[in-house]
């Protein structure tokens, strides 16, 4: 533990009791149990209405359950942020649905459809404000610096770049109308910018400990990245656009391994420190859904991780993100669960596509 942990630990006395409190209202295996178990979404609701989902489902129908997935994050948002010494713990889990709101309006911006019904509530800025910007109706002066990041990115790739508080000039959003894009070029570009603003604010929490497990998040999406370039056969230009630089494992090792089977891929990875998430994996490599899986598997390490890295931790930042972290794939898997009831998949099919501890 280097000094700055340690300054950094005695702020968080008080934050760190709170949150052991609040990972005893996480679902468990048998909670999930019995919503796997559920024949109906009333059924569901009525479980959920038991544990600490019960505001979220009130007075929501049983069929919009992305409603009830959001409020339940909202209400996790607020209360984590009472008590947290530092705000930006917190931002480091909104700051993903900024970069939702910002796909959402460049891409409805350069499509010419409308957007607004894929909003998130969850950012850190408005997504009204983020659409204004986007349409060059305001400046970039005012936003937090990852949002100016993140909208600047856009807006450069679109070449319709703005600096400052001036809007750029009206004219240029109707070229987009004859200059196709490409959508995954535009994520690449918005997903680099991103992760810039997670690595800026890790740093600035002062937290070595979330410094290394941003690199490992950051690794573990530059595999599934390198995966789905390999199995779509979109060639090294498109996988050296998607790699995020912020990972321990390079870009040069992925470039070597680019047109090598699965096995060597499963060989060079099993060197690693993700030998047990790559060697759980091996079983499904030559399934279609292979990288879907990775992506499931590693959600699952990346929480237990981090769960078992701030164990340990009784004053400090990491235990708010462990179980910031649990939360968001609690509400993931219930997505998933929930999705899979509403179109008619059965139990054990649901089961193998979670990714918590209890699937």
């Amino acid at each position: 533990m280097t000094t700055s942990d340690l300054q950094i630990g005695q702020s968080y006395a008080y934050a760190v009791a709170r949150i052991r409190q609040a990972e005893n209202g996480l679902l468990d295996r048998n909670r999930i149990a019995r919503i796997l178990d559920a024949s109906e979404m009333s059924e569901i609701l009525r479980i959920l209405g038991e544990t600490e989902y019960s505001w979220a489902v009130s007075d929501v129908a049983a069929t919009d359950y992305e409603a009830i997935l959001t409020r339940e994050l909202e209400r996790v948002f607020r209360y984590v942020s009472q008590f947290v010494p530092d705000l930006t713990v917190v931002d480091l889990f909104r700051m993903k649905y900024d970069l939702h709101n910002c796909k959402v309006a460049f891409r409805a911006l350069a499509l010419g459809v409308d957007g607004s019904g894929l909003w998130s509530p969850l950012g850190t800025v408005s997504a009204a404000e983020i659409w204004r910007a986007a349409t060059l109706e305001i400046g970039l002066d005012g936003f937090p610096k990852h949002a100016r990041d993140l909208l600047g990115a856009g807006l450069d790739h679109l070449q319709l770049g703005v600096s400052g508080d001036t809007p750029a000039d009206d004219s240029r959003l109707e070229q987009l109308a004859d200059r196709p894009i490409d959508p995954q070029a535009l994520d690449a570009v918005l997903d680099r910018a991103y992760f810039s603003s997670l690595d800026e604010a890790v740093y600035q929490i002062g937290s070595s400990l979330l410094t290394k497990l941003l690199r490992l998040r950051v690794d573990l999406v530059n595999m599934t990245a390198f995966l789905r370039c390999v199995r779509l056969r979109r060639g090294l230009a498109a996988l050296r656009s998607a790699f995020i630089p912020f990972g321990d494992l390079p870009l040069e090792l992925f470039e070597k391994l680019y047109n090598e089977p699965v096995e060597t891929f499963v060989r060079e990875m099993s060197m690693s420190m993700y030998d047990s998430l790559i060697s759980e994996w091996s079983a499904f490599s030559k399934r279609k859904d292979a990288v879907a899986i990775l992506e499931r598997l590693g959600r699952r390490y990346f929480t237990e991780m981090c769960s078992a890295s701030s164990a340990a931790v009784f004053f400090g930042p990491e235990p708010i993100a462990s179980y910031l972290i649990a939360k968001e794939n609690e509400i993931n898997d219930l997505r998933t669960i929930l999705v899979g009831k509403a179109n008619g998949l059965d139990t054990e099919s649901i089961r193998e596509r979670l990714s918590g501890a209890y699937a």
